[in-house]
């Protein structure tokens, strides 16, 4: 059961990372000043900040500057969405069962 959720966790997760790295966001505006990203509240972003400082991603030729971005679209979004918060109800699952087995 275990094995099952991890193989989803982590093909859900990559879905998810390469989704947001491909969309744009609906409220960027070029006037607008580059501002220091807020620290990352859920789950998710902890895991992409993760991704983005490990010694073994800096060594990748052209990491995810070949991802052209788009604008998203509502259904887009919508899935987006769903894809987060399936994410984290796997991630919650997996560690429940984790926390149970070791106790």
């Amino acid at each position: 059961d275990n094995d099952l959720m991890a193989y989803w966790l982590s093909n859900t997760s990559a879905l998810l990372f390469l989704l947001q790295q491909s969309l744009k966001s609906g409220c960027s505006n070029d006037a607008t000043p580059v501002r220091k990203p807020p620290n990352p509240t859920s789950l998710f972003c902890r895991m992409t900040m993760g991704f983005r400082s490990s010694p073994s991603s800096a060594n990748l030729p052209a990491r995810l500057e070949v991802v052209r971005k788009v604008e998203a679209m509502y259904p887009a979004l919508l899935f987006k969405q769903q894809l987060t918060a399936y994410v984290e109800k796997i991630y919650g699952i997996l560690r429940d069962n984790l926390k149970k087995e070791l106790a």
